[in-house]
């Protein structure tokens, strides 16, 4: 039961945090993002020269032009992230919880990171300067299907672990 409450407080935070991001105003939102890209970005120059790699950090300018050319791919792989994480936890929920098909899991998870997205990208159009696209709802739902596919792909090692594990206890006792 408690796990069940754990879950449930995990999946409802998370919606809450997706719901947060989307509610901030484009100016916000952006700024933020081009704000987190350049302090890393400057971050790994420091990094790069204290330790040889580059002469001399970039100037304010190349910098600049950097965070303006990959805010766009970075704010749509943040949208996978966010879908990703859900999908995980809802994916640990519903497979530590419920006597439920292991592919019937999959199917809910994706359906919900569909649906959740699709309502995200509603809410959004209230917001000032934001826009609901439904490609963003193909990235999103795309961050879901990459974690579970990566569950899948580790419940299949232990599966395979489980039975090369269960061939050597066989055989000690053989």
């Amino acid at each position: 039961m408690i796990n069940k409450i754990l879950y449930a407080i995990s999946i409802i935070g998370w919606l809450t945090v997706i719901y947060l991001f989307s509610s901030m105003p484009t100016e916000s939102s952006n700024g933020k993002s081009k704000e987190f890209i350049r302090s890393v970005s400057i971050s790994a120059c420091v990094i790069a020269e204290n330790i040889g790699i580059i002469n001399t950090v970039p100037d304010k300018e190349i910098i600049e032009n950097f965070v303006n050319t990959i805010n766009y791919p970075i704010r749509k792989v943040a949208h996978a992230t966010v879908y990703f994480i859900l999908a995980t936890i809802l994916m640990f929920a519903i497979r530590g919880n419920y006597n439920i098909s292991y592919i019937k899991s999959c199917i809910i998870v994706l359906i919900v990171c569909f649906l959740y997205s699709l309502t995200d990208e509603y809410h959004q159009t209230f917001i000032n300067g934001r826009t609901g696209q439904f490609s963003d709802c193909v990235i999103d739902t795309l961050g879901g299907g990459l974690s579970v596919l990566i569950y899948s792909g580790f419940r299949q090692l232990n599966i395979i672990l489980n039975k090369e594990k269960k061939s050597q206890i066989q055989k000690k006792m053989a």
